[in-house]
């Protein structure tokens, strides 16, 4: 896993240093018409550091990460309390199917109910599956939880990653609504945010992993404070979006 990490950091290095020569085709007058252009990354810059933006960004890379923490070491902790390696890639197959299987639905219910609402039920999820896993670990006077309890715990986690991403991408496209024009250019901009953020945080499951059920519960507690980051973030970003709606209600009477 750290290695993964390492070569993704590397790879995005290398993608920076990559140049596109011009095209042939272009003629002489579209090229100087593209050259008096002025330059867009003033006006990116202004769209990337506002809340519109850093908050549905910072939601999909909390998401990711609480959903990928427990996943990295669900096969080391289901073996360190008797599960065979099939049980325990069955968990991560469930996983998955947990992580994609939502999507047939999930559009559907961020058009009835908005990205901030979707984004935010994520959170309850997450603290499902947090709190199923948690429970997930037998100990020697009751003996083993039955692996049914696993695999819900890994479902609930990875539905919370598919509902929260989703509801995040959309709530993204408000960022750049009054320019179309850059969308291409913000989407890069946020995934290379959630990009970075995702590869630092690809060394904690690594770390912890050494520690077998000890590194497991670890891994919970990282992911279970980054649910309450996740909570404050959107708490803060609900009470702004009160106030402004507010003083828009009054400017609009005054005049």
């Amino acid at each position: 896993m750290m290695m993964t990490g390492v070569f993704n950091v590397l790879n995005l290095c290398f993608l920076l240093f990559i140049q596109f020569p011009n095209s042939t085709s272009n003629s002489t007058s579209e090229q100087q018409e593209t050259q008096k252009q002025p330059s867009v990354w003033p006006e990116i810059w202004s769209i990337i550091k506002t809340r519109t933006f850093l908050t549905p960004m910072a939601s999909m890379t909390l998401a990711w990460i609480i959903m990928s923490a427990p996943m990295t070491l669900l096969r080391v902790a289901m073996h360190e309390v008797g599960f065979s390696d099939r049980q325990s890639l069955v968990g991560i197959e469930l996983h998955f199917i947990g992580m994609y299987a939502p999507g047939f639905f999930v559009g559907a219910l961020i058009q009835q109910f908005g990205p901030r609402c979707m984004t935010a039920s994520s959170i309850l999820l997450f603290a499902a599956g947090i709190a199923t896993l948690q429970t997930a670990q037998g100990n020697d006077e009751s003996g083993d939880m039955p692996e049914a309890v696993w695999f819900v715990g890994m479902i609930l986690m990875g539905a919370a990653w598919n509902v929260g991403f989703n509801g995040g991408t959309v709530w993204l496209t408000q960022s750049y609504r009054e320019a179309p024009q850059l969308k291409s250019s913000i989407q890069s901009a946020n995934d290379l945010h959630r990009g970075l953020c995702r590869q630092y945080f690809l060394l904690v499951p690594y770390e912890a992993g050494g520690s077998q059920l000890q590194g497991w519960q670890a891994v919970h507690w990282i992911a279970l404070e980054l649910l309450g980051v996740f909570v404050v973030l959107l708490l803060v970003d609900a009470i702004l979006v009160q106030r402004q709606r507010k003083v828009s209600a009054v400017t609009a009477t005054n005049e």
